[in-house]
């Protein structure tokens, strides 16, 4: 099993299998959350977590609304549990 998480945009874990030399197929598209990105998988059970948190405007920056810049929100930090 081969697991891609991809955080940007829409956030989204595939899951891929591998069913012979060099033959691959994708067997779900799971949308999770946007920045989770970093992922570990229990080999023994399947079971894969990922880590996210939330972002919000920085709104102590000083410069107006063109210095404007995101940051985590504080105590947002969340991991997802995906079993199979």
């Amino acid at each position: 099993m081969i697991y891609a998480a991809s955080g940007g945009g829409d956030g989204i874990l595939t899951i891929i299998r591998r069913d012979v030399t060099d033959t691959y197929n994708v067997i779900q598209m799971l949308p999770t959350r946007q920045r989770a990105h970093t992922l570990a998988v229990n080999t023994q059970t399947g079971q894969a977590y990922l880590v996210t948190d939330l972002m919000g405007v920085d709104l102590t920056h000083p410069g107006g609304i063109a210095a404007l810049r995101m940051k985590p929100i504080e105590g947002s930090f969340e991991v997802l549990e995906i079993g199979n």
